[in-house]
């Protein structure tokens, strides 16, 4: 997942530098992506714990 999370900023980052989007909304977005991403790694934390402890 963090290969996309690099992806999808990069891009945005590439839309607010050619005037596609404004930097309030761009600001947003990249705080709401972080967020996901995080997101991410907290479900793929439970998960492997989940597993190692079906496991024992």
């Amino acid at each position: 997942m963090n290969e996309d999370y690099h992806l999808v900023t990069e891009n945005h980052v590439n839309r607010l530098e050619d005037g596609i989007c404004n930097v309030q909304t761009g600001v947003v977005f990249l705080d709401l992506i972080a967020n996901i991403e995080k997101i991410g790694d907290h479900l793929t934390n439970i998960a492997e714990r989940v597993e190692h402890n079906n496991k024992t």
